[in-house]
């Protein structure tokens, strides 16, 4: 994926994991459906050449298509936008999943001097910095 397709998939994860997951697991489930994007992208060109070789270059849009194209009927078969949506979800499913989900006061006073003073912070503006 280039920055035009995450432009949109990105918003989307966060606003699905969100009502998704509970608060004290986003962090690691947005870890992992990161990874799982980046992990997507290098796979994609590791078996490209491959797809080339063996079958000409448009043997990589009809199987990158197919794939997508299953992800798609999967996705529309099996997701829902919330669980209060979602039928298969037992009442203690949901209970676990929106109870970690409370709504909570907004901050209104944001410590940017703690957070500037945090080395992983730092480690993390650095490391974005030299990606862009």
């Amino acid at each position: 994926m280039n920055g035009k397709e995450k432009g949109v998939a990105m918003p989307a994860m966060n606003n699905i994991l969100s009502k998704w997951i509970p608060v004290s697991e986003r962090s690691r489930s947005l870890a992992f459906v990161y990874s799982g994007m980046y992990l997507g992208s290098v796979t994609g060109l590791a078996f490209s050449p491959i797809l080339i070789h063996e079958f000409g270059w448009p043997s990589i849009f009809y199987s990158f298509g197919s794939l997508g194209s299953i992800w798609f009927a999967l996705w529309m078969n099996k997701a829902h936008s919330s669980p209060k949506e979602d039928r298969e979800l037992s009442a203690d499913e949901k209970r676990l999943i929106l109870g970690g989900s409370a709504l909570k006061e907004p901050v209104s006073v944001i410590p940017w001097k703690l957070i500037s003073s945090i080395a992983p912070v730092w480690a993390l503006i650095i490391s974005h910095f030299c990606h862009n």
